[in-house]
């Protein structure tokens, strides 16, 4: 996930570092989750470009809105640059959705009734740059799907609730959990955050996901994204700018600890994550510091069925271990 904007009392992005501007006289009300964007006529928010905000390849963009008319065919978020360098979700006066990619009209239209005004949908679109298609959703269902140009990419600000190309269509209501994820979410992920009421599974793959035991992406908690393996207890971490999105930076005596509830056990596995190590630590030894261990704590302990990813400082490399740790050049250690 590259971007949230949840409308707690601001414009601000709780996921990266996209923040926005009100604009004309947006204020608050209760939301879908929590608090939401109300936007009279006229008013938008304005996050201003940044280079993650600019989807080259494959992209979803989604929100719940709930808007008081469909007469003036109003922009849930657009990104335009010109009529033929934009890129936008929108809903017709007839309840449509509607989703742009380098055209003056709609590349993607669902049938009427998709949006009804005066309640609360999930809107999603996705783009996949492998296949070239779009595919529309309301409430989780796919409502149309279709070929897309490829995006040009452009520098201009994202904007929710207008398409300044086409100035009349400020969007009047509530729009609340705005969200852009860096590829074409799965159909079946996008149902689980739609009937999660904007809080449900919020991972942003496709069937790459499947076989997962546990994902945590630490955009801002360390909770596993999957439902299931969230920490018991945690020390010393904070979220920065991170590989993708945000990462957690852990402190001087910093973990994440979780609970065994056997789906992680060590029988056929992969253990996999971006980190940056930035010094040695204070284990600069031959086993370093753990990136990833599930087992008892090292020395005391070290059992055979424990299994590890360390980070050596002192040699330079990272370990990976299965079973009682020995030398560095033998046994177990790679």
């Amino acid at each position: 996930e590259v971007s949230k904007w949840s409308a707690e009392g601001n414009a601000n992005d709780s996921i990266g570092a996209n923040n926005g501007t009100l604009m004309v006289g947006v204020t608050f009300a209760t939301g879908k989750v929590g608090q939401a964007f109300s936007l009279p006529y006229g008013a938008y928010i304005n996050v201003p470009h940044s280079a993650t905000l600019d989807p080259l390849t494959s992209f979803t963009w989604q929100a719940w809105i709930n808007p008081t008319t469909l007469g003036n065919n109003p922009v849930v978020m657009s990104k335009q640059n010109g009529v033929f360098d934009r890129i936008g979700l929108q809903v017709t006066a007839g309840g449509a959705l509607c989703g742009y990619i380098n055209s003056s009209v709609c590349s993607v239209l669902s049938s009427g009734g998709a949006v009804t005004a005066g309640i609360w949908t999930y809107v999603s679109m996705s783009y996949d740059a492998g296949t070239g298609v779009m595919k529309l959703f309301a409430n989780g269902a796919v409502v149309q799907s279709g070929s897309a140009a490829a995006p040009l990419g452009n520098t201009a600000p994202l904007t929710i609730g207008i398409d300044f190309i086409v100035g009349s269509t400020f969007f009047q209501g509530l729009i609340d959990e705005v969200e852009i994820y860096g590829c074409a979410r799965s159909d079946a992920n996008i149902l689980a955050s739609a009937t999660g009421g904007g809080t449900g599974n919020q991972t942003c793959s496709s069937s790459t996901m499947s076989g997962l035991a546990g994902y945590w992406p630490e955009d801002g908690n360390p909770n596993d994204v999957m439902g299931v393996n969230n920490p018991t207890a945690t020390n010393a971490l904070s979220f920065v700018p991170g590989k993708i999105a945000q990462g957690v930076s852990v402190g001087t005596g910093g973990f994440i600890d979780i609970k065994d509830l056997g789906d992680l056990d060590n029988q056929q596995f992969t253990l996999s994550t971006w980190v940056e190590p930035l010094g040695p630590g204070p284990n600069n030894d031959f086993a370093g510091s753990v990136i990833i261990q599930k087992g008892l704590p090292y020395p005391l302990n070290f059992t055979t069925v424990s299994t590890a990813i360390w980070w050596s400082a002192a040699y330079n490399r990272f370990l990976f271990s299965i079973g009682t740790i020995g030398d560095i050049n033998g046994g177990t250690q790679t």
